[in-house]
C-alpha cells in the first residue's frame, strides 16, 4: 500500500494518540470495573484467563509502553537514527513504523465497524493459556469464540513449534503459552546491544536473546496484530528471525517483519550505536553520522 507523508496536522495527531497510551497504559483499571477476577482492562488492553498471572502481565505491558516511548519518537525525528537505518533502511517507512508502535502502545482497538471474524473484541487481547488439561470453552477467557481458543491450545502443545505466544491471524488476540512465562521480562543489564563483529562486519550471534524475553515476545505478536488489521492480512508471509538475517532485509519487507521491530526498539531504547556498515547504492559506505532525511517537521 502507498505510504502517506506526515504532515504536521497527522503528527499532532500522533502526539495525542501518545499521550492518552501514556494515561491509560501506565495503571490498570480498579477492580469495580473488573467483571471477572480473570478478565480485566489494562488500559485499553483486554487481560483474559491469567489468573494468577495477571499481576506479571500488566507488569509486562507497562514495562513494553516504557521501552516502546523512545521509539514513537524516534519515526517522528527529521532525521532517521542509526537504529532505524540498520532495521527499516530508508526515511519513507517512518510513518508507517510509527503508526504500528504508536497504536501498540495506545491498545488501539483494531476493527473499528465489522468483526469480521466474529471474535467479540476489537482492542488488543492477552489471553493465557494454563498448564494441564484445557476444557474448550473456558469461560474465563470471554469473548473468545470455542474455535479460537480450540487452534491456541493446539498451536501451544505442540512440542514441535515449541511457541512461547501466538497471534491468533485475523484477531486482536494474543495467546501466551505456558513456555511464556518462562521468559525473563527483559534483556539483563550490560546485555543490551548486539555485537558487530568488525572484521566480517555481521552481528555476533543471532539476537535470540532479544526474541526470549517477555517484553520482546509479546510485542513481536502485537506488531502481528497491527500489521494484520493495516494491510488486512490473516497471516503474515514467511519470517525471519536471526538479527542478521532481518539486517539484510530491504525496506519494504523490513517493515513487515515483527523481529524488525523487536530489534529496534530495542536498539533505540538501549541508544545502541554498533551495526554493520551499509552500503549505498554506488558503493560508498554509509556511516552511523549519515542519516536519511525526511520530510517529517522538526519539532
Amino acid at each position: 500500500m502507498a505510504i502517506q507523508r506526515f504532515s504536521i496536522r497527522s503528527s499532532f495527531s500522533s502526539f495525542i494518540l501518545y499521550v492518552i497510551a501514556f494515561i491509560y497504559t501506565t495503571r490498570a483499571l480498579p477492580q469495580s470495573h473488573q467483571a471477572h477476577p480473570d478478565n480485566i482492562h489494562f488500559g485499553l488492553y483486554s487481560i483474559q484467563g491469567c489468573s494468577t498471572k495477571v499481576d506479571t502481565v500488566t507488569t509486562i505491558l507497562s514495562t513494553l509502553h516504557t521501552i516502546l516511548g523512545p521509539a514513537v519518537t524516534d519515526t517522528l525525528y527529521p532525521h532517521t537514527s542509526p537504529s532505524f537505518n540498520a532495521f527499516f533502511k530508508h526515511t519513507s517507512y517512518a510513518p508507517f513504523i510509527h503508526r504500528i508502535l504508536a497504536s501498540i502502545a495506545a491498545g488501539t482497538p483494531t476493527q473499528q465497524k465489522e468483526d469480521l471474524l466474529n471474535v467479540g473484541v476489537s482492542s488488543p487481547v492477552i489471553a493465557c493459556l494454563q498448564e494441564g488439561p484445557y476444557v474448550v470453552p473456558n469461560k474465563s477467557v470471554l469473548g473468545l469464540a470455542p474455535h479460537i481458543q480450540r487452534a491456541a491450545f493446539q498451536d501451544c502443545s505442540n512440542a514441535r513449534l515449541e511457541a512461547s505466544a501466538i497471534w491468533m491471524g485475523g484477531t486482536p488476540v494474543v495467546v501466551l503459552c505456558p513456555r511464556f512465562f518462562t521468559f525473563p521480562l527483559q534483556l539483563e543489564q550490560g546485555r543490551t546491544c548486539l555485537a558487530v563483529d568488525p572484521a566480517t562486519n555481521t552481528f555476533i550471534g543471532d539476537g535470540g536473546g532479544v526474541h526470549r524475553t517477555m517484553v520482546y515476545a509479546l510485542l513481536h505478536e502485537l506488531v502481528h496484530v497491527y500489521l494484520g488489521a493495516l494491510i488486512r492480512r490473516q497471516k503474515t508471509d514467511r519470517e525471519v528471525y536471526a538479527v542478521e538475517d532481518c539486517y539484510k532485509l530491504g525496506g519494504a519487507k523490513a517493515r513487515l517483519s515483527p523481529s524488525n521491530y523487536q530489534f529496534y526498539v530495542n536498539s533505540v531504547y538501549w541508544g545502541c550505536q554498533g551495526f554493520p556498515r551499509q552500503q549505498l547504492d554506488d558503493g560508498r559506505e554509509l556511516m552511523e553520522w549519515h542519516t536519511n532525511h525526511n520530510m517529517i517537521p522538526s519539532r
